[in-house]
């Protein structure tokens, strides 16, 4: 048992060195590993004698290579982590949105208000539409739908939109202009 860890440890070993020659030496600037000759400097300088403020000047170089290094790091991390925040945000915004037009379809869906479907009557004013709805086709307050923004009491009942389609009903509550007052709040 012994032995075999022992040859285990020296392949290791073997291998580990191996490598660290190689490495090491390309480190160096040798290039006698790729069939090149010896570096024009010799590997090893010695060192030469500084006085402690060339010596304080260096370190303080290196610091702030350092610090600059480890503040493009932070800033980098800073700006992938609100870029990820910014990312979920929206993703949140649009499941939001997604959501509200469900309940806005299921809501007139209730009332009976069947989706708007087409083009606004002739003649019908185009600030109307922008001031009820945005020109939001799914736009809803809970009680009137779509663009023209009809109201559940239009399709219930006796209301006179009873079996018409969303384009049908906006265009006889119109009638060519006369049934404004149907949006006199908006229109006045």
């Amino acid at each position: 048992m012994r032995r075999r860890r022992r040859r285990r440890l020296r392949r290791t070993y073997r291998g580990a060195a191996a490598l660290l020659a190689i490495f090491g030496a390309a480190a160096l600037g040798f290039s006698s590993l790729r069939g090149g000759s010896a570096p024009a400097q010799a590997p090893y300088v010695r060192p030469h004698a500084v006085s402690a403020a060339q010596y304080d000047r260096e370190v303080a170089a290196a610091n702030v290579s350092w610090q600059r290094d480890v503040d493009v790091l932070a800033y980098t991390a800073a700006y992938n982590a609100h870029q990820r925040e910014l990312y979920l945000q929206e993703i949140a915004r649009q499941e939001q949105a997604a959501a509200a037009r469900e309940r806005s379809k299921a809501r007139a869906a209730r009332c009976g208000v069947p989706p708007d479907d087409g083009a606004a009557p002739a003649g019908f004013p185009d600030s109307v539409i922008q001031a009820e709805s945005s020109g939001n086709r799914a736009a809803s307050n809970g009680s009137h739908f779509g663009r023209a923004q009809l109201s559940c009491e239009h399709y219930a009942s006796g209301g006179g939109c009873v079996g018409l389609s969303y384009s049908e009903c906006w265009t006889k509550l119109w009638d060519g202009g006369a049934g404004a007052s149907n949006w006199a709040q908006t229109i006045g």
